[in-house]
């Protein structure tokens, strides 16, 4: 599907990645400050766990509705306008939860606060194939997906330190304010002399996405790697402590998940489009059987050093399988310049979807406390994101120059 090669990979291409990765960065952080503030919060606001996990995942299920309005909306009128409007929105949000004094304010604030990030993130695709081709694609479009995870870990780090939980507010909301500032002044929809994609009606482009067999198996790909990743990162630390690792050691172990899966998103594109250009298909399989195994290894031989490191290297594979997945995505048959919003929004809404509902209420729900037969399950949807990945072919390295 691409156009106007000899536009692409110029510098100004990565001020634009640069940018998304902020904007995704700065909505991710203020969305996990309240794992740091959930004892101060349920207190204030007399909430439960159940309420707390609300807040926290709000974003996020505003992901699984406005995704793929957010990817068909940037089809229509641009990623530039999309981001500014979507950011706007963030930041009342983020600015309501200072103000916030009730759990019913405090959860609209939440989903508003979303915008940003989930309009940001569901256009993250669109915005790396106008800019990007070759082994940079695939290099783009880790940094991309590398921005939530960063932005989760560095929440997790700093927010400690923030002595209550308006001052944390306060200070993400000037954070969301320059992240919005930046993309508005900084982001273009496309490199200078490229030739715009024909605008056709929004559901068209939905519709015309839908219909491609193998946007649908990219999906797949989507849901397995987000359930293995969250099923793990949540109960490994949890699963650990109950068989007698400290909690101490146990947190250690899950900060070596989840910065595998921030350097995975990253590398592993690289690595793929190294050793695996003509054979994409066994490096997805690879991947996949990596993820799982490691993470079984982790669990029957557990320590601090041997989980932390299969947990490191399989959440590696893992999220970088993702990464790998939505770079094929604009290559597969059928695929357009234009439906690339409404493609990026689909996937998106998938992923969002899968981390929401699979690890709590499938895997979670059928293993109890069987943290092995849980494990077990994870491991499987590791092993099948692979194989999910290899079914769909890899194009963006064809008549391109390394």
């Amino acid at each position: 599907m691409q156009e106007g090669t000899s536009l692409k990979n110029q510098s100004y291409s990565w001020v634009v990645i640069f940018m998304i990765f902020i904007g995704c960065f700065v909505g991710a952080f203020a969305q996990y400050i309240t794992a740091v503030f959930g004892g101060e919060l349920m207190s204030n606001f007399n909430m439960g766990p159940v309420e707390l996990a609300s807040i926290t995942t709000a974003p996020m299920l505003g992901g699984i509705i406005l995704s793929i309005p957010a990817g068909t909306l940037a089809d229509k009128i641009g990623i530039r306008a999309t981001v500014t409007i979507a950011g706007i929105i963030g930041v009342v949000g983020a600015a309501m939860r200072i103000f916030a004094d009730s759990y019913t304010m405090l959860l609209i604030a939440s989903i508003l606060l979303g915008f940003m990030p989930v309009f940001i993130s569901a256009n993250g695709a669109k915005i790396a194939f106008e800019w990007f081709d070759g082994k940079k694609l695939g290099i783009a479009m880790g940094i991309f997906m590398a921005a939530g995870t960063c932005g989760n870990a560095v929440a997790q780090a700093v927010t400690a330190h923030f002595p209550t939980w308006k001052f944390a507010c306060t200070a993400t909301t000037v954070l969301m304010l320059i992240g919005l500032v930046l993309c508005a002044l900084l982001i273009r929809d496309r490199p200078k002399g490229a030739t715009p994609p024909p605008v056709e009606h929004v559901m068209k482009n939905m519709g015309n996405c839908c219909k491609l067999p193998y946007m649908w198996v990219i999906a797949l790909v989507m849901i397995f790697v987000m359930a293995y990743n969250i099923t793990a990162c949540t109960f490994m630390p949890t699963a650990l402590n109950v068989n007698g690792m400290p909690l101490a050691s146990a947190g250690y172990v899950a900060s070596a998940f989840s910065f595998g899966g921030l350097f995975g998103s990253i590398f592993l594109p690289v690595i793929h489009d190294n050793l695996f250009a003509k054979q994409p298909r066994i490096g997805c399989i690879v991947y996949g059987v990596a993820a799982g195994g490691l993470l079984l290894i982790g669990w029957f031989f557990q320590g601090v050093l041997v989980t932390g490191l299969c947990g490191f290297f399989g959440c590696f594979f893992a999220i970088g399988l993702m990464s790998v997945a939505l770079t094929a995505m604009g290559f597969i048959p059928g695929m357009k310049p234009e439906y690339m919003g409404a493609a990026g929004g689909f996937q998106n809404s998938a992923r969002f979807l899968s981390a929401c509902f699979v690890p709590a209420y499938v895997i979670a729900a059928i293993a109890g406390t069987n943290y092995t037969l849980l494990f077990v399950m994870c491991g499987v949807c590791g092993i099948l994101g692979g194989i999910s990945g290899a079914i769909v072919p890899d194009n963006h390295l064809r008549d391109t120059q390394p």
